[in-house]
Parts: structure tokens; C-alpha cells; sequence
């Protein structure tokens, strides 16, 4: 007979690596949208990279109830800075706007996503009427935008830290190679 457990998410399995078990679910998802940028860390490490859904909505909600912030959000944040792909589209779609001039509503929002093959994967005028509910000022912009770049910093940090031990077990110890690595 099957557990409720089961029944719901698959049976439970176990991943053994060294000395440490870890429990698994067939079928678990990081989250909609999640960027799949990082398998190697994932692989490694069988954990999510640093990240905040939360504070990149609100960032997002903040851009659509204050839309004339979104020139300060750029000097800020790029469109790699999202650890969510729905939220970098939405963010290049507005960033987009904003230089062209255009004033931005979730209309001409919606259809930016659209120009740019984008709409479905964020899931069109829903999310972003989600999003654009999320939040009536854009009093925290600045706090939440901070955050968002600091956990894509420490994800570019976790990347390259998995580069350079790759190259490192990669290398052969003649002395050249060796300072070639460390010059990196």
C-alpha cells in the first residue's frame, strides 16, 4: 500500500553521497520560473543557490506602482541579477520602456513581453496583475533592489568558485600550470 505521502509527491527516495543521505522527490520543482543557470552547483552541492523571490516581486511591484524609479532600479540591478527567468523578462521589458520613453502600464507592459516572445513564458497579463498588487509604493525599492543584488552576487561568487575548483582538479602539477590557475 502507498502512504499518503506518496500518493501526493511519489514515493520518497534516498541520494547517498559519502556519509551523508539525503532525502528526494521525484518530480520536485525548484520553483516556476527558476533559472536553470546553475546545475553544476546543484549537482555538486544538491542545494538552491542564494536567492529571494520575494524581494525580486517586490522590486518588480515597486517598478509598476512607481514607474519613473525605474532609471534608479537600473543603476542598480541588471537583467542577469534575477535568480527567477519570468522576473528578468519582466525587468528587461520594463528597463526597455523606461529608455524608450514610453509610459509604462501593465498594457504596454504585456505587450513588450510580447514583441519580445516573452509573454507566455511569464505568463502574460495575470502575473503581472499579481505583481503589480503586490505593492501600492515603491517605498522599499531601494532595501528590496539591494538585496536582489547581493544574492546575485553571491550566486556569480558560488559559480566561479565551482569554476576555479573544476579547473583545479583538472590541472597537473608542473609548476606552469599551477600559476597559470592561481593567476586566474
Amino acid at each position: 500500500t502507498r502512504s499518503p505521502q506518496d500518493r501526493k509527491c511519489g514515493p520518497r527516495r534516498t541520494i547517498r553521497r559519502g556519509p551523508h543521505a539525503l532525502p528526494a522527490m521525484r518530480g520536485a520543482v525548484l520553483a516556476i520560473g527558476a533559472r536553470a543557470a546553475y546545475p553544476a552547483h546543484r549537482a555538486m552541492t544538491n542545494r538552491v543557490p542564494p536567492h529571494n523571490l520575494d524581494a525580486e516581486r517586490a522590486v518588480l511591484a515597486a517598478l509598476l506602482a512607481e514607474p519613473d524609479r525605474v532609471p534608479e532600479a537600473m543603476e542598480k540591478l541588471s537583467a542577469e541579477d534575477w535568480f527567477d527567468q519570468r522576473h528578468a523578462a519582466v525587468y528587461e521589458a520594463l528597463c526597455a520602456l523606461s529608455m524608450r520613453g514610453v509610459a509604462i502600464d501593465l498594457v504596454a507592459l504585456n505587450e513588450q513581453l510580447a514583441a519580445g516572445g516573452k509573454q507566455a513564458m511569464v505568463g502574460g497579463m495575470a502575473f503581472l496583475a499579481e505583481l503589480s498588487s503586490l505593492v501600492s509604493s515603491a517605498a522599499h525599492l531601494r532595501h528590496n533592489s539591494k538585496i536582489v543584488h547581493e544574492t546575485a552576487l553571491l550566486r556569480r561568487l558560488i559559480r566561479e568558485s565551482g569554476e576555479i575548483i573544476s579547473k583545479a582538479y583538472e590541472t597537473r602539477p608542473d609548476g606552469e600550470s599551477v600559476r597559470e590557475l592561481v593567476s586566474e
